[in-house]
């Protein structure tokens, strides 16, 4: 359409420009010449009426006769793209045919016909224009007329553009057609039956507009000069009247054809104004009244035409023509302005009429990025030289014609119709990014639109239907904004329920777009409406009310389950009232599918807490996420909407082929419903929402696990009814007694859970968060058998291997069998390669014909079949030459083939068994991302499961299987593992969970393979995935009475760590173990004491380590809540022997084990032992001992490290050596300082220094 509307500017928009400039003189007089510079530029501005002062006709060129030049060749020429050749061709071809013309006798004069005009009278130009035209027209003009009047319809790119300048030309230099001729030959050519659609229905229009343009433009409308052959005029009011009609018509036809016919209605009545014809006045009178036959009803090309009229045709009654928008008759005038604003906004009211008569039509046009012609015909009113004197006695001011029609802000009501198709979309695209031209001025748009909106709330909805339907729902996403959320989340209950409807009504539309003439716009509005109402129902941040989410989801529900037929006035469903659209496949599986997505979302929200007016119907059921206000869930209402449709047979049908299996299965779930009813607790609530989950899914037309959802009936009515074990059972179970189980059916519940682990392998999120809310409410009814089928997911095997678990045996044999496997594929190989020993490999391949792809079968056939052709090739040569016989025929066997043809079969065939092996390979990576998929979605299983049974033995159970996902270390596995490690990180940290009846032995094998795994494993954060549980499991060892069990085991690790060089025993463990639970921990204090003495480590560092751990273990036992605060004194004479030895042994021996940094932190450390203990007064343990003073002394004089000897100032300040507590202020200044060694020469060379910077400083200052 873009290509037409440019096209047609040079008629409508440029040309018409020139024609209305033009005819001033009411006689055009042209000088035409291939030659003529002049009249070659205007013709490649494609100008071709100008106001030129009356001239002489220049003569023609010499033209050959017909016999030695043909035209047939210049008509291609008119098609072609470039404008040089196309304008070249259009001037030797109106030369010719003026000459042919010229050399012409009409038929008349040929038979003997005098001047008089009766012959010709006789044959009516208005009547038989086409005999006419051939009776006083050359054949080839005849063949012109005709050929240009049809070209004018050619969707060939310029081909309506030559043809229309070179028919223009052509009407200006004939003499010999009228108007009415050249009408009627442009409407036969371009006739327009019912069934042209599309692009033939475009082209049409526009040779219909091109050639009453040229019939305009040539001046054969308005020429009054009789024809040289007969004394009627080539024009006449009728033949005006006829293209007046005819520009109005094509302005009707289509809306995006509207503002170009009117544009050209316009330059035909600027030609009227500057014509002097004789029926001028009657024509303005039939143009006014035909323009103005509406007079409620004004649009932006309706206005143009009224002020252009009025400045050319100022005599008319425009009061009465203009009446009763315009009452004063004055367009332009102050009271008008505000009219003229509204009509150009094109804005349309609620009911069509305000109250003073002013109509705007809706969507009479489509939008262009031009600007409307309208506004040139208003502005050029306030320019002096186009100013008439009626126009300009009463017209406003410019700067109150400014302010009120282009700067006025538009009112609230009139922002919705502001938001255009383009304008929306261009606003979108400047929002995308920072880096665009506007985005700034886009932005401040949206903050005023938000505050618009918040002001006048009334508007919102439909503001968000304009920047939905204008960007198909995408402009916060793609605008990277937030407002259409914002003005939803302000909208009240009444305006979503008016949005929801709104959609619905879009869905409901009837199929077609009547603008783009495209049937496929039908299917993604309708999509686009399922996509938005399943988004406001999923949205968390928008007002909700059961009202609108209920007619939201009913939508999906009847149109993705259900064809209806025929609507019924008193169904129940409300959807069932309105007649059937018919929906495609398409749009029946996009309901079905949003249907799943908000069902699922809806278990997921935590519905607001209800306020003090609402309660819920059963107080003792429990809360479950999806339930309405009224207490019923979403599911439970689906389900009822369902059979009400269901037993409506006449207005609607299932759209799945119903089977004797689906009807019993669905009578079986209602009656195990209707029992699970009437047991409240948390698992009787899962299973009756999983029952509901598979009834509706059992009309879907995709379902087929008809058979386990039967199943599921029986075995959840058997899950909620069965007896508790009797006390006989239960002492047989814990003597270890146990029945012979082979032939007993599974539990139950393990029959629910295997339900809900292959709901995980689904690609449905509906399936996979009704497992996964199921799971929650049935978890804590789990038992022995349940919890090892729930673990057994998780545990490592090769996800591409066959389901071996229930076969004997064959955890070790696979391993041997794929070693066999790996060995016999490697010797294969190696035999391809090699090209050795062909009989093993077609042994090995023998032996693994079970195990071959079909696919490397087929290629390797393939591969062989050349051979097989080229066998018979040289069979075939051997009879021919008389050669064959049985010998040579045997031996021929053996030698068919040469070196060179067996080294390429044998590439081609390690070729093909290469790709298959890269093939394999590829499929089980595919495969074991997939199992990582699973075993990640099982892991919230878990996690689901440990929370709810945080104070039973199940959460044992649970930690190495999480420990081991933990700690898988694949790059696809990575999202599992930090999964699994929150898991472990969070959920066994809480210090209030604890087992009431412990297994202790459980917990003392996790607790030491947890610290088994701890030492093998590597790049693991042991502080997030081994510490918690080991927490976890020495809380509740410890309230069962065990804390011997506990020392040993950590006794065992701290022995492994300090007397092994090689120990892998992460240091954190013992940490973590001391720093929370300090009462344990305590019991290893004579240990750690042992580990810091010198010699007893196996290296400096784990010493360094143990000295740090004993400072730690001090640290926490020293809290108030620890329970071993007061035992801290009797330990601190081993601590302080244990130090002094230290470093007494650093003191005393020549070649120090420990560096300066070593040392000083283990002052660090005994710094904080003593900080933490120190008592402040004389009989404190540190400050009586004097043998640590002199050590530290004698330390500071040996070493000449100074951060070392900072540490042990600092320390003999805190442990007192250098001053009592208890002195005075005035004794501490008499009394010199404690160590009274003086500092040796190159210690005395660095003390001064410091004081001179303090110095210097306060001078500074």
């Amino acid at each position: 359409m873009t290509v037409r509307v440019v096209e047609v500017s040079f008629i409508g928009r440029v040309a018409s420009n020139a024609i209305t400039s033009g005819l001033g003189d009411g006689k055009r007089v042209r000088q035409f010449g291939a030659r003529d510079t002049e009249i070659t530029e205007r013709w490649k501005a494609h100008i071709f009426t100008e106001k030129a002062p009356v001239a002489a006709r220049t003569p023609l060129p010499t033209i050959q006769s017909t016999a030695q030049m043909s035209t047939l060749p210049l008509y291609w020429k008119l098609s072609s793209s470039a404008t040089e050749e196309r304008l070249e061709a259009s001037v030797e071809l109106v030369n010719s045919l003026e000459h042919f013309q010229l050399e012409h006798v009409p038929e008349p004069y040929l038979n003997g016909a005098t001047t008089d005009e009766s012959a010709v009278e006789d044959a009516d130009p208005t009547a038989k224009p086409k005999t006419f035209i051939d009776s006083i027209t050359s054949e080839d003009v005849r063949y012109a007329l005709r050929r240009l009047t049809r070209g004018l319809a050619s969707p060939k790119e310029s081909s309506r553009l030559g043809f229309a300048v070179a028919l223009t030309e052509l009407l200006s230099r004939l003499s010999v057609v009228t108007a009415n001729q050249v009408i009627t030959l442009v409407l036969d050519a371009s006739e327009i039956s019912v069934n042209v659609k599309g692009q033939q229905l475009r082209d049409l229009l526009f040779a219909r507009l091109f050639g009453l343009n040229c019939v305009v433009q040539s001046g054969l409308l308005f020429k009054m000069d009789p024809l040289p052959t007969s004394s009627i005029a080539p024009s006449s009011l009728r033949d005006f009247q006829r293209a007046v009609n005819e520009y109005l018509s094509l302005g009707e036809r289509k809306p995006w054809f509207k503002e170009t016919a009117w544009w050209s209605l316009l330059g035909a009545l600027d030609a009227l104004h500057r014509s002097e014809v004789p029926w001028r006045s009657e024509a303005v009178a039939f143009s006014s009244r035909a323009i103005f036959k509406d007079k409620g009803e004004w649009f932006p090309e309706k206005l143009a035409a009224a002020v252009r009229m009025q400045q050319w045709f100022p005599t008319l009654d425009w009061k009465d023509l203009t009446s009763p928008t315009f009452k004063d008759g004055q367009i332009l005038s102050a009271p008008s302005l505000s009219k003229v604003a509204t009509i150009l906004r094109e804005i349309t009211t609620e009911t069509g009429d305000d109250e003073e008569g002013l109509k705007v039509p809706k969507h009479h046009r489509i939008w262009r990025p031009e600007l409307h012609f309208a506004w040139d015909a208003l502005i050029s009113q306030y320019s002096d030289s186009h100013a008439g004197p009626s126009i300009g006695e009463r017209k406003s001011d410019v700067r109150d014609f400014f302010r009120v029609v282009v700067d006025a802000k538009a009112a609230p009501s009139e922002i919705p119709q502001l938001l255009t198709h383009n304008f929306t979309r261009l606003w979108m695209q400047q929002l995308s990014g920072k880096d665009r031209s506007l985005n700034k001025v886009a932005r401040e748009a949206v903050n005023d639109l938000k505050l618009s909106v918040e002001k006048n709330p009334e508007v919102g909805i439909k503001v968000v239907l304009a920047l939905l339907g204008n960007t198909s729902g995408n402009f916060d996403r793609l605008g990277n904004t937030k407002i259409v959320e914002a003005i939803l989340g302000k909208a009240d209950e009444a305006g979503m329920k008016s949005y929801v409807d709104h959609l619905i009504d879009t869905a409901y539309s009837p199929d077609g777009d009547g603008i783009t003439l495209d049937a496929s716009a039908s299917l993604a509005r309708r999509k686009w409406a399922v996509d938005q109402l399943s988004g406001i129902v999923r949205s968390g941040e928008l007002p909700r009310s059961d009202a609108w989410i209920s007619s939201a989801l009913q939508f999906l529900l009847v149109h993705g389950f259900f064809l209806v037929k025929k609507k019924s006035e008193d169904s129940e469903v409300e959807l069932l009232r309105r007649a059937p659209p018919g929906f495609p496949d398409e749009i029946h599986s996009a309901c079905r599918q949003q249907l799943y997505s908000c069902l699922a979302f809806l278990l997921r929200f935590h519905l607001p807490k209800a306020t003090s007016g609402t309660s819920n119907t059963r107080a003792d059921a429990p809360k479950v996420n999806g339930i309405a206000n009224d207490g019923e869930s979403w599911l439970a209402k689906s389900i009822r909407v369902i059979q009400i449709l269901e037993k409506d047979e006449r207005h609607a049908a299932v759209l799945r082929e119903e089977t004797t299996e689906d009807v019993d299965a669905r009578k079986a779930v209602r009656k195990a419903l209707k029992r699970l009813h009437k047991v409240p607790s948390r698992l009787s609530s899962g299973l009756q929402l999983l029952l509901q989950s598979y009834t509706l899914r059992s009309y879907d037309p995709d379902f087929k696990a008809v058979e386990l959802f039967q199943e599921l009936s029986e075995t959840s009515v058997a899950l909620v009814e069965e007896e508790p074990a009797t006390s006989a059972d239960q002492k047989a179970k814990a003597k270890g007694i146990a029945k012979d189980d082979d032939d007993a059916p599974p539990e139950p519940i393990d029959v629910v859970l295997d339900s809900l682990i292959g709901s995980l392998e689904s690609d449905s999120s509906y399936e996979r968060e009704v497992a996964n809310v199921v799971f929650d409410f049935i978890c804590q009814d789990f038992k022995e058998s349940t919890v090892d089928l729930l673990l057994t997911q998780v545990a490592r095997r090769d996800p591409t291997s066959q389901d071996v678990d229930d076969m004997e045996g064959e955890e070790s044999d696979t391993g041997s069998e794929s070693l066999e496997e790996d060995t016999e594929e490697e010797d294969l190989e190696s035999t391809q390669e090699d090209g050795s020993d062909p009989e093993n490999a077609s042994d090995v391949e023998t032996d693994q014909d079970e195990t071959v792809d079909p696919e490397l079968r087929k290629r390797i056939a393939e591969a062989l079949q050349m051979e097989d052709v080229l066998e018979d090739t040289i069979a075939g040569d051997l009879q021919e030459n008389g050669s064959g016989g049985e010998e040579e025929s045997e031996e021929s066997d053996i030698e068919m083939m040469d070196d060179d043809q067996m080294m390429a079969l044998d590439d081609k065939l390690a070729e093909i068994f290469r790709s298959s092996r890269a093939a394999s390979k590829k499929s089980k990576n595919g495969a074991q991302r997939e199992a990582t998929v699973f075993k990640t979605r099982v892991v919230d299983f878990i996690e689901t499961f440990v929370k709810r049974n945080a104070r039973t033995n199940h959460a044992i159970r649970a930690v190495m299987p999480l420990v081991s996902l933990a700690a898988a270390s694949s790059r696809d596995e990575d999202h599992m593992s930090k999964k699994a490690t929150k898991v472990l990180k969070t959920v066994y940290s809480k210090t209030d969970d604890l087992i009431e009846n412990l297994d202790v032995n459980l917990a003392m094998e996790t607790l030491k393979s947890l610290h088994e795994t701890a030492t093998k494993v590597h790049g693991v954060d042991v502080g997030s995935v081994f510490n918690p549980p080991s927490r976890y499991l020495v809380r509740n060892l410890a309230r069962a009475g065990k804390p011997d069990l506990i020392e040993e085991r950590y006794l065992a690790l701290l022995n492994d760590y300090i007397k092994h060089k090689q120990s892998k025993v992460p240091i954190q463990t013992l940490d973590d173990f001391i720093r929370s639970t300090p009462a344990c921990a305590w019991r290893l204090r004579g240990r750690l004491v042992e580990c810091c003495k010198p010699g007893e480590s196996s290296k400096v560092y784990r010493q360094l380590q143990a000295m740090r751990l004993l400072k730690d273990l001090v640290t926490s036992a020293s809290a108030p809540n620890s329970g071993v605060k007061d035992e801290i004194h009797d330990l601190l004479p081993s601590v302080a022997a244990v130090f002094s030895d230290a470093l007494l042994s650093e003191c005393s021996s020549k070649d120090s084990n420990m560096s300066a940094a070593q040392l000083r932190e283990v002052l660090q450390n005994l710094s904080a032992i003593v900080r933490r203990t120190h008592n402040k007064d004389a009989n404190d343990l540190w400050t009586a001992n004097k043998t640590l003073s002199n050590l530290l002394a004698r330390l500071r004089e040996e070493k000449k490290s100074k951060p070392l000897n900072q540490a042990v100032e600092g320390l003999l300040k805190v442990i007192g050596s250098e001053g009592g507590p208890n002195k005075s202020k005035k004794r501490k200044q008499r009394e010199p300082t404690a160590v009274t060694a003086l500092p040796t020469l190159e210690e005395a060379g660095d003390v001064p220094s410091q004081p001179k910077k303090k110095k210097r400083r306060e001078r500074k200052e």
